[in-house]
């Protein structure tokens, strides 16, 4: 204070209380706005069932294409596409988690970062997911399935569903699932990137 006057000890108080109620608000509204860690996920239809493999994962999604059939393979194994100048194996994904045939048609989600180039066959591509990253993930190398986790789909993806139906997707490891596909395989390894 100017001419060595102190300030009236009221509002001192007054001032410093306001100050704190300030920054109790402002942490306040930014532990609230601070965004929950989450996986994006692409959601996919199977028949009547739901899956979904994490985005990182996926590296295109297309329309169906005919597959060259392979002889000597796993039924789930549909045969080998071209795309874009490159061979994928094409795996039914409810065949290859055994959830019986599928339908003819559906889409392809050509997978990034496996072995060998891969394709998924699915009914239906549904869209984008997060799911909470603090999921109860299970251990896929132990388990005998490559279902990592179960998670609800989200109500904008299902679409409409009977009354009282809670919608649930199960997240696929996709080098857990190509695991026992991988001997079988005839497209080139993927090209390091």
């Amino acid at each position: 204070m100017p001419g060595g006057l102190s300030p009236l000890p009221g509002l001192r108080r007054q001032a410093e209380r306001l100050l704190e109620e300030r920054t109790r608000a402002l942490a306040g509204r930014a532990a609230g706005s601070r965004a929950q860690p989450s996986v994006a996920v692409l959601a996919c239809g199977l028949g009547e069932e739901f899956c979904a493999l994490p985005l990182h994962a996926v590296l295109r999604i297309l329309s169906f294409v005919p597959c060259a059939p392979l002889p000597g393979t796993p039924p789930a194994m549909l045969g080998v596409c071209g795309q874009g100048g490159m061979l994928f194996n094409v795996l039914d994904l409810a065949a290859a988690l055994s959830r019986g045939a599928a339908p003819a048609g559906g889409h392809l989600l050509l997978l990034r970062h496996t072995p060998r180039r891969f394709a998924l066959r699915v009914d239906r591509a549904l869209g984008l997911a997060r799911l909470p990253a603090a999921l109860p993930f299970l251990a896929a190398e132990d388990a005998a399935t490559p279902v990592t986790a179960h998670a609800p789909l989200p109500a904008e993806l299902a679409g409409e569903l009977p009354a009282g139906r809670r919608p649930v997707m199960s997240l696929i490891d996709p080098h857990h699932l190509l695991r026992p596909y991988l001997a079988q395989s005839h497209a080139a390894p993927e090209a390091e990137t």
